[in-house]
C-alpha cells in the first residue's frame, strides 16, 4: 500500500465552483426527493469489507444513514436503495447532468493538472517497478475523460480498456488505443487479462 500526500495548494474551489456546486447540491437534493422519497424497498446490507451484519450508526448525509461495522470499522450506507433504483438514479439525474455538461468542462484544466496527472503519475510510479512491461491498462467504470486522455498520453500501455463507463462512450477519448467493453460480465466473458486495473470512481460504490 502506497499513501500520497499532495503539498501543491489543491483549493476545492478550483475544482468546485462554489455558485455552481451549490446548485449542484440543490439539484442533487430535488434528484434524491424525487427518486427515492419511497424507502419501502431499501435494503440493509452486510458490511462491503469483511460482510458483516452487526453496525453502529454513525451520521446522516442527504438523508441516507452511514454505520460503521463492528468488526472491522468499514463506513457505509444502509438500508439502502437496491440495485435498479441506483441505476435508474444515475440514468435521470439532474445533478450529474449538471456536474458533466458544466461544473467538469468549466474545472477541466485544473482538475487535469491537480488530480488526473499526479494520479497517473503515481499510478505509473507504483505499477513500473513492479512489472516493468504495461501491455493493457483497464478502467472500471469510467467516469471522467480526461483521466483516460491523461492514460494515453502517458504513453505507457499498449492497449486501454474501458470496462462499464459510467459516461457515454463517445466522451471518454478519441484514442485509437481505447477498447470499450459495456459491463463486467462481459469483460470476463471476453478473456480480458490487464496488467494494471483502475477502480478509483467505483470502489466506494
Amino acid at each position: 500500500m502506497k499513501q500520497v500526500l499532495v503539498f501543491d495548494g489543491l483549493h476545492e474551489f478550483t475544482i468546485r465552483p462554489p455558485r455552481l456546486f451549490d446548485e449542484y447540491i440543490a439539484a442533487l437534493g430535488h434528484d434524491i426527493e424525487r427518486c427515492f422519497a419511497d424507502r419501502s424497498g431499501f435494503e440493509t446490507v452486510p458490511c462491503p469489507g469483511c460482510g458483516g451484519m452487526v453496525t453502529q450508526p454513525t451520521f446522516a448525509k442527504l438523508t441516507f444513514q452511514y454505520v460503521r461495522c463492528v468488526a472491522c470499522e468499514s463506513l457505509f450506507v444502509s438500508p439502502r436503495p437496491p440495485e435498479d433504483a441506483i441505476a435508474a438514479f444515475m440514468e435521470g439525474s439532474e445533478a450529474i447532468r449538471l456536474w458533466s455538461s458544466r461544473i467538469e468542462p468549466e474545472t477541466a484544466i485544473d482538475r487535469m493538472e491537480r488530480i488526473f496527472r499526479p494520479r497517473v503519475d503515481w499510478m505509473l510510479a507504483t505499477a513500473v517497478p513492479l512489472i516493468g512491461e504495461l501491455p493493457v491498462f483497464a478502467d472500471l467504470e469510467s467516469k471522467y475523460p480526461a483521466f483516460l486522455a491523461e492514460v494515453c498520453r502517458a504513453g505507457k500501455f499498449k492497449q486501454l480498456v474501458s470496462v462499464a463507463p459510467a459516461v457515454r462512450v463517445d466522451k471518454l477519448t478519441a484514442d485509437s488505443r481505447l477498447t470499450v467493453i459495456a459491463d463486467v460480465e462481459e469483460a470476463v466473458a471476453a478473456g480480458l487479462r490487464a496488467t494494471v486495473v483502475s477502480a478509483q470512481e467505483c470502489l466506494e460504490r
